[in-house]
């Protein structure tokens, strides 16, 4: 037996609809009673990852008494809930149908409300056996024996009439029904009567709505009626007219209180296309009861929740852009959808946003890191980079890629869309898909609904702070920023990819960096090669215009000497001081050439500036108190008794610690919650070294 068993028992004998409450659980649900609302069954289904199945419980308050030694194997005690009065039940092959239906049916006797007695008379004791009851004859008054009612007195107007049902309604009640307008009478016998199959209310309200759809009335009501998945049918003519009355005033834009029941009703019709012309256009008139009745104040917040869940799922069953989709989406779920998309599909992201959607699953102090609150700088980029070069790298040659080893694979689970509301599919033979986006689709196969997401229960976040944790702390180091992390054995596997991936980008900076030095040379020197024609001529015309005719026949041309060695007067060869006095250029020219870039005269270069050795001494500045305050969490216990004994602030005294571990740790070892000090897990090690270290001085 499964679940879906149960739940068409309970609809088609008590009208009983399966409530999905949780958006972060879909496959918990619950059956309320129908008369007090509370829960009479909690159902579970739940991936099992080692049997590959789809595992199906429930818990039943039916009371604990039926249990016994000899229960069967599907029987035992609750899977969630508390107390005496719930079992739990294995849906399994082996589960006996007809036992599980009697038990919801004993769950349902149970939560029935007690009777009330109304007691007329309370003889004594001693003289009720001693009672003798007598025949009075009956006045019939002027009765002949016609079929014909009694004229009415004057005064029947104003009297009261015999209530129905000991309601005390009076004629007036009585005059309105009869002059119930026939549209009403037509409609109440369009309900059918022989449709008992599972969706028949549907099917009977969507059918009466229809012939309502452009019905008006000027009669309204005031009353109070509470009922569960209202319809048409469950409506007396009374309130039926007051509900088609304040219809009337919400489709020309007045919005006014009513009974919740009756703007469930409402919404009803508009799900199923009553008084709408397209699936948008009912988006629309959804989107304007939100904004006129439900922000005006009216209604309560489980109508808005249910308001918001019912757009979401209709705009996917009538394959609505992903983009109107998602504003109906629960923030939180489409926060989260948002930053898998990113970390699946990383190549054409920015880097602000991979390193945003990676941090979205870190931990706090993952999320304060240097690196990648590091937003002027270049530590997002590297850390997106990073993050690009790893997600469709294998994890540990398992196979799976680092996505897949960090957040599963896509599960598909059943999806009961518009369960918790008066619906019918009206496309319900058609197969269909719908995809959101590459975290979340839909599919529709023989009328049944399947749902593939990444569930969060198959999420293994401790390999992605890995991850994450690897990149911080090289990525430190790579961008110079003072504070470094420990290496930890678990982070060696992921440690070369990064440096590749950053010496990688390393070369891309260094390679950009040439280029724009060398095009920025190129635009610093401008030749304006049109000019040159020009100025040779210019100065051909002056040299001709200076010289004679016999000057112009006698020149011949001169050969051009090369001009880095100009000519040599000839006294100047005999001249002693002429050896001496070029060899200043000699020398300027020789000394021109060390230094340059291929030499490998080791002593001409500058020295290398070695570090300072520091002789492992700590650089902490801490007094005696705030000593024991750190040694007292390093041993575990509390340092409320120290900080009181010396009138201490607990925010001062974390300041103070974290101000002197700074140089050595880079970063905040200690954290503060109000009145309490914690020590960061993950520089107990580190802290314990600089307080051997500051032992041994």
């Amino acid at each position: 037996m499964l679940l879906e068993g149960l739940t068409v028992y309970a609809l088609n004998k008590y009208g009983i609809r399966e409530d999905y409450k949780w958006t972060q659980f879909p496959g918990f649900s619950v059956l309320c009673h129908p008369k007090t609302g509370k829960w009479v069954a909690l159902l579970m289904r739940q991936w099992d990852p080692d049997t590959g199945e789809m595992q199906e419980v429930c818990d039943l308050k039916s009371g604990h008494v039926v249990l016994s030694e000899r229960s069967p194997e599907w029987l035992s005690g609750p899977f969630r809930m508390k107390g005496t009065s719930w079992i739990g039940v294995r849906c399994t092959d082996e589960t006996d149908r007809g036992v599980v239906l009697r038990l919801f049916d004993q769950a349902i006797r149970l939560g029935n409300p007690p009777a009330k007695a109304i007691v007329l008379e309370n003889p004594a004791p001693e003289t009720a056996k001693e009672r003798v009851f007598q025949d009075v004859p009956l006045d019939f008054g002027d009765w002949k024996g016609s079929n014909s009612a009694p004229v009415p007195g004057p005064d029947a107007a104003s009297r009261q009439t015999p209530a129905r049902g000991g309601t005390g309604i009076t004629d007036s009640f009585f005059r309105a029904t009869d002059a119930l307008p026939q549209q009403y009478i037509d409609m109440m016998d369009l309900y059918d009567y022989n449709d008992r199959k599972s969706g028949h209310a549907a099917r009977n309200f969507v059918r009466q709505g229809r012939f309502m759809e452009n019905a008006t009335d000027h009669l309204p009501w005031n009353g109070w009626i509470r009922q569960r998945f209202p319809t048409y049918h469950d409506l007396n003519v009374r309130q039926l007219r007051g509900y088609f009355t304040w219809r009337t005033e919400i489709r020309n834009g007045i919005f006014r209180d009513t009974n919740s029941s009756l703007a469930y009703l409402y919404l009803y019709e508009l799900l199923n296309g009553i008084g709408a012309d397209s699936p948008r256009d009912i988006l629309e008139k959804l989107e304007a009861f939100e904004a006129g009745f439900l922000d005006a104040g009216y209604g309560d917040e489980q109508m808005h929740l249910n308001l918001r869940r019912w757009m979401y799922e209709f705009s996917i069953v009538h394959d609505m852009p992903p983009d109107v989709t998602v504003r109906y989406m629960h923030p939180e779920t489409a926060r989260r959808d948002e930053a898998l998309s990113i970390l699946k599909e990383p190549q054409n992201r920015a880097d602000r946003e991979i390193c945003d959607a990676l941090l979205q699953f870190a931990p706090r102090w993952q999320k304060q890191g240097k690196v990648v609150c590091d937003i002027s700088g270049k530590g997002p980029g590297l850390f997106a980079q990073v993050w690009r070069d790893l997600v469709d790298h294998k994890w540990q040659d398992t196979g799976q890629t680092v996505f897949e080893a960090c957040f599963g694979t896509t599960q598909s689970y059943r999806w009961y869309p518009l369960s918790n509301a008066v619906w019918m599919d009206p496309e319900q033979g058609n197969d269909r898909e719908y995809h959101l986006s590459p975290i979340r689709s839909w599919s529709r196969h023989q009328g049944i609904w399947h749902e593939s997401r990444y569930e969060s229960l198959y999420f293994n976040l401790d390999r992605l702070q890995v991850i994450v944790r690897a990149m911080e702390r090289l990525l430190r180091k790579e961008a110079g920023i003072r504070g470094s992390l420990q290496k930890r054995p678990e982070e060696a596997w992921v440690e070369p990819l990064i440096l590749e991936t950053m010496e990688r980008d390393r070369q891309e900076r260094e390679a950009r960096k040439l280029e724009a030095e060398r095009k920025a040379a190129m635009d610093s020197v401008q030749i304006d090669f049109s000019s040159l024609s020009k100025i040779r001529q210019d100065a051909i015309a002056t040299r001709d215009s200076l010289l004679t005719e016999e000057e112009t026949e006698e020149r011949t041309p001169e050969v051009p000497r090369p001009a880095h060695f100009p000519p040599v007067e000839p006294a100047a060869l005999d001249d002693p001081d002429t050896e001496a006095g070029t060899q200043p250029e000699s020398a300027a020219l020789e000394a021109d050439t060390i230094g340059e870039p291929g030499q490998t005269d080791d002593e001409e270069r500058p020295p290398e500036i070695q570090p300072a050795d520091t002789g492992g001494e700590s650089g902490m500045d801490l007094d005696p108190v705030h000593r024991q305050i750190l040694e007292a969490l390093l041993a575990g216990k509390s340092a409320q008794p120290l900080i009181r004994e010396h009138h201490l602030l607990a925010s001062v005294v974390t300041d103070a610690i974290n101000e002197a571990l700074f140089d050595e740790i880079g970063d905040n070892a200690m954290e503060c919650d109000g009145d309490s000090i914690a020590l960061v897990e993950d520089y107990r090690e580190d802290v314990m070294d600089i307080l051997g270290g500051m032992k041994h001085e």
